[in-house]
């Protein structure tokens, strides 16, 4: 990811801050987060894996993120 970077390209995640606000991991300024409608140049997406103690655990449980939840509803 350091090629876009380096050339003035901004890395901005398409969403809110889903750590942060679901499993109280404070990540800094790492990353930009951004929830309304951008001028984009470029769509990265992620695929989402189980991880153990992350998504695979019941909901409202400490340290759970729903980001596997999400992904497993939408439509194929």
């Amino acid at each position: 990811m350091l090629g876009p970077l380096s050339r003035g390209h901004e890395i901005v995640f398409l969403h809110v801050n889903r750590d942060l606000i679901e499993a109280g991991g404070d990540l800094g300024n790492a990353y930009a987060f951004h929830h309304d409608k951008l001028d984009i140049d470029v769509l990265f997406l992620e695929w989402r894996w189980a991880i153990d103690g992350r998504n695979t655990t019941p909901c409202g449980i400490k340290g759970h993120i729903c980001d596997l939840h999400r992904q497993t509803k939408l439509p194929t």
